[in-house]
């Protein structure tokens, strides 16, 4: 992911003295680039050089009159005869003025009439004439002046009705957009008057998602234009594609997640440099987030940053950029903190941007930043080396995004995809457009041994990591796949994939060696059990038990269904016949169930369980223990430790592993791959932080999965 650099920090001289700033734009005067910014409720008009590379303080005005930039003051540049002019001011009852920067001082150019509430934001050029357009504060209706080509007010025009207060507004060829504060985009076609006639609309009821639409701008991409609007209510970015006639409709529906930075989104900006298009946003979520407006209308998260005590991002009210030298430089000013923010976004690498052939084919990119589409078909996209992002497009499609941090992007078309080189911790996925996936957990994952794959509903998705070794898919975050959180263009019948068990990181395993001897081996930590109870071992078969030492004791059962509890010693507890309990306790001991369906339970210490005759269940506990079934299907429970099963009969016995090792996973398989090793018929299972399960008897190693349950 591309990073935003802080590079300025700037604060408006008395600050203490003024409102916040609202609006900042860009104005070129007397041949240099300025940035110009309006306070809140006290009309204090601000400029800043922006001609070097960090912003320095310019002029500042307080504009006359009363209440002149109340209810948020705002800027528009109109052409003049002597260029471009300011006009700002207004408020509920202030004079608007036009302006001018001129020899580094602010001059006023005329003074206009009083219109209440009138708050212009929009400038449309038609017929040699300029119309200005906006809401009213407080009241329902599209306000609008007329000015001539040299800037010369000449009257205002007719208010034109709308179902709420315009909250947002701008223009694309010859019509504007509004939306109001009941949630409905309005086109107008603006004729040679001005006046405006209604020509598209777009609701809740047609896909229109939002809540308290806060801002709105237009850009073309491939020759299409698009309105990006944005909404406070539902922090939400909309995209939506002007088609013949000024018709709608919506491409795509972001909403702000816990890894963007636009929640809240009072403020936005659009900016094309290098022929790519970056629409920058931020609001009460105290940061912006910069996003790549790709060809088809889909928005990509490139950075976000947020607020700190050396920049001013909290709250943030408005946003201006411009691209400059193979770079964005963004300045966002707060609502609640004084000054300007300056924010470097770097741009050098930019490379191309190619769509596929409709019927799929190859796509290369280059050695720079590429923007790669594929078609309707089955596509090869290789991305090269530099920060690709790859779209694939409908079809079975395989990418390589070569070296850099790659973005992948999966449509949902119900075909198998492929990605060749997938590195954690740079590259990304985004799976947002397969229907209603909100999170990783939704997704059914598998360990392959050179990566992974993703399924959802009718979706399959191949993943080789780049090194070529099996991936842990528990690694990875919603940041690592989503790629954020989108509403579909329409509602359609979807299959959402099931719910997996919440991923839950463990440390990459040691390489495990086979049996390393000395005094943790679990052949000679079996040798020691045996031998110190052989004598009580024989005694107890023989029905002749001899007196344990103090602290040990042998407690044989009889032919009933026995419950044997061992103490705190090294004990020898036999089962005889019947369904018997045998529970070991503290200490080394020996349980042996002999005959009947016993349930073998070491505890702490380092045990030897051995279960006889009968379907039995074996758990060593939590230390070293060494687990032999005998004749049955018997069932060996692992918890923690370093244990051996020494008598394994695949498709029979039955090994069951504690939720602690495998949290997250969601087959043995995977488990196996991630985590096993064979050496002969032994196959050992290292979870690290010395949690080993060693077994003896596997005559097949790729069916052993089968006789492991997770639960």
């Amino acid at each position: 992911m591309s990073t935003l650099v802080p590079v300025r920090y700037l604060t408006i001289p008395d600050a203490s003295t003024w409102s916040r700033i609202t609006d900042l734009d860009i104005v070129r005067f007397d041949g240099t680039d300025n940035l110009v910014g309006i306070t809140r409720f006290d009309g204090a008009l601000q400029s800043w050089d922006i001609s070097g590379p960090v912003l320095d303080t310019g002029a500042l005005r307080r504009l006359d009159g009363g209440d002149v930039a109340g209810g948020g003051g705002s800027v528009l540049t109109l052409d003049s005869a002597a260029g471009p002019v300011l006009l700002t001011g207004g408020g509920t009852d202030g004079a608007f003025q036009q302006i001018s920067l001129t020899g580094g001082q602010w001059q006023v150019i005329d003074t206009l009439p009083i219109f209440a509430g009138f708050r212009p934001d929009l400038v449309v050029q038609q017929g040699g004439a300029q119309f200005v357009y906006g809401g009213i504060a407080g009241q329902a209706g599209i306000a609008g002046w007329q000015f001539d080509a040299a800037g010369q007010f000449i009257g205002a025009l007719a208010t034109i009705p709308t179902s709420g207060p315009v909250t947002a507004i701008t223009a694309a060829g010859g019509f504007i957009y509004t939306v109001d504060a009941t949630n409905r985009l309005t086109g107008w076609q603006v004729d040679a008057t001005g006046s405006l006639s209604e020509i598209a609309a777009l609701t809740a009821e047609t896909g229109l998602w939002i809540a308290d639409a806060s801002a709105m701008q237009t850009v073309v991409v491939a020759g299409v234009t698009y309105l990006v609007l944005a909404a406070a209510g539902s922090s939400s970015l909309t995209v939506i594609e002007v088609g013949a006639q000024g018709a709608l409709t919506i491409r795509d529906h972001l909403l702000d997640t816990l890894h963007t930075r636009f929640g809240g989104v009072t403020a936005l900006e659009i900016v094309t440099e290098g022929g790519r298009s970056y629409v920058i946003a931020g609001g009460a979520d105290d940061g912006i987030s910069v996003f790549a407006l790709l060809p088809g209308g889909q928005l990509v998260a490139l950075a976000h940053i947020e607020d700190t005590t050396a920049i001013g991002l909290d709250n943030v009210s408005a946003i201006a950029a411009r691209g400059h030298e193979d770079r964005l430089d963004i300045f966002v000013a707060s609502s609640s903190e004084p000054g300007i923010t300056q924010l470097r976004l770097d741009t050098g690498g930019t490379g191309i941007t190619a769509t596929a052939t409709l019927a799929g084919g190859v796509l290369t990119g280059t050695g720079g930043d590429d923007i790669l589409l594929g078609g309707a078909g089955d596509d090869q996209i290789f991305g090269g080396a530099g920060n690709d992002i790859m779209h694939d497009g409908a079809g079975s499609d395989i990418l390589t995004g070569g070296p850099g941090a790659d973005v992948f992007i999966l449509v949902a078309d119900g075909k198998t995809d492929t990605i060749t080189d997938f590195t954690l911790g740079e590259d990304r996925l985004d799976l947002s457009g397969w229907p209603m996936l909100r999170d990783i957990s939704q997704l059914t994952m598998a360990i392959t041994p050179t990566g992974f794959i993703i399924r959802y509903g009718n979706e399959e998705l191949i993943i080789h990591s780049a090194d070529g070794n099996l991936f842990d898919y528990r690694l990875l975050t919603n940041a690592d796949v989503l790629g954020g959180m989108r509403l579909p263009a329409t509602l359609s019948p979807g299959s959402p994939g099931p719910a997996t068990p919440p991923p839950a990181l463990t440390p990459t395993p040691p390489d495990s060696p086979a049996d390393p001897g000395g005094p943790f081996s679990m052949q000679v930590a079996k040798r020691a059990l045996v031998e110190s109870k052989i004598t009580e071992l024989r005694d107890a078969l023989l029905n002749q038990p001899a007196a344990p030492p103090s602290a040990d004791r042998v407690v044989t059962g009889t032919d009933s269904n026995d419950l044997l509890i061992g103490g705190d010693g090294a004990d020898l507890l036999l089962g005889r016949s019947g369904n018997d309990i045998l529970t070991g306790g503290a200490g080394a001991d020996i349980l042996l169930g002999a005959d009947g369906h016993d349930d073998l339970r070491g505890g702490d210490g380092q045990d030897l369980l051995i279960g006889g005759g009968g379907d039995d269940r074996l758990d060593g506990g939590n230390s070293d223990d060494v687990l032999t079934g005998g004749a049955g299907a018997d069932t060996f429970i692992f918890n923690a430790g370093r244990d051996l099963i020494s008598d394994f009969e695949q498709s029979i016995d039955r090994i069951v592993l504690d939720a602690r090792l495998w949290t997250g996973l969601t087959s043995a398989a995977d488990l196996l791959l991630l985590y096993g090793t064979q050496d002969g018929s032994r196959v050992t299972i290292d979870f690290g932080n010395g949690d080993i399960l060693r077994i003896d008897g596997v005559t097949d190693y790729a069916t052993l999965a089968d006789d492991i349950a997770l639960f």
